[in-house]
């Protein structure tokens, strides 16, 4: 059993609502629109800010990052918040966020209409501080897990169908794509990637493997609500094209890429199990952890 080194409250009679670790060593925490930061391993607290409405999503900065450490999203938008509890940025959202995800020079946000938008904090941000761009699966995305492939390749979001953005410039061939110029490597494609399945994805997770995007390896996990794990290709080939709209009218059509589950796996009783986090232990071992208090880990066949 692991020994309790330090226990902190950041408002009483309150729950948390949001944790992150980040570079430093340090634990963000937010509870409402209380945030406290505090050391690892003391938890003394090195600072604390209260927002205008409560947090609804958090995530630390990536290592490239030298402004900021964390971002917290709000009623107004997303802040980008200094080591030293600073608020470096406020960048602006109309939407109802629910999840942040930062790679690289890229700030993602996933609101509850299935909107990602994106910032790119190497470039001049407007006056106003609005996304650079928007991405949307039209597949029944929720906005309420998100997640960057570690080398910046894919962006996944969860939802009634899990969907991921290819950031490698591919630009596979679809025949209801605009006729425009094709996104260079880091820049977003807008044709999703739709993981095919009816169970939905609750939790969405990247294996952390360091190597580019692999057809013949299972790279994405989600879970659904019961509790099933699936695991995804999204550069498998082949990747089946359809979308959105009337096929009698092309231009219309919000153009799609269909992949397919690889592998699955239920809870070991088989019964139903509601998750409560998803997360890969190391790079062919994925774990989830069941609201009912136990925490099930499979190792990925290759």
């Amino acid at each position: 059993m692991g020994k309790i080194v330090h226990t902190h409250q950041v408002a009483e009679h309150s729950d948390l609502d949001h944790a992150i670790v980040i570079d430093g060593p340090m634990f963000v925490v937010a509870a409402g629109r209380l945030v406290h930061a505090c050391a690892v391993p003391t938890g003394e607290l090195q600072h604390s800010m209260q927002t205008a409405s409560a947090v609804r999503a958090m995530c630390a900065a990536p290592r490239s990052a030298s402004q900021w450490a964390y971002a917290i999203a709000h009623k107004e938008g997303v802040r980008l918040v200094s080591a030293q509890g600073e608020a470096v940025s406020e960048l602006s959202s109309q939407r109802m966020l629910r999840s942040l995800d930062a790679c690289g020079p890229w700030l993602a946000a996933a609101a509850s209409d299935g909107t990602v938008e994106l910032w790119d904090l190497a470039r001049p941000l407007s006056g106003t501080n609005q996304p650079h761009c928007s991405l949307n699966g039209n597949c029944g995305s929720d906005g309420a897990s998100l997640c960057w492939k570690g080398d910046g390749a894919g962006l996944a979001i969860s939802g009634r169908r899990a969907a991921v953005f290819d950031f490698t410039g591919s630009n596979p061939n679809h025949p209801y794509r605009k006729q425009s110029s094709p996104p260079a490597p880091g820049w977003p494609d807008s044709v999703p990637r739709v993981c095919m399945s009816d169970g939905g994805a609750q939790c969405v997770a990247w294996s952390p493997r360091a190597s580019p995007p692999d057809a013949k390896v299972s790279e994405l996990a989600t879970v659904d609500k019961e509790g099933v794990v699936r695991l995804w290709q999204p550069w498998g080939l082949p990747l089946r094209k359809g979308g959105v709209g009337n096929p009698s009218q092309p231009h219309r059509m919000k153009p799609q890429f269909y992949t397919y589950v690889k592998q699955d796996a239920a809870h070991p009783t088989s019964e139903a199990m509601e998750p409560c986090v998803l997360k890969w232990l190391c790079e062919d071992v994925v774990a989830v952890g069941y609201y009912s208090g136990e925490i099930v880990a499979w190792r990925v066949a290759r």
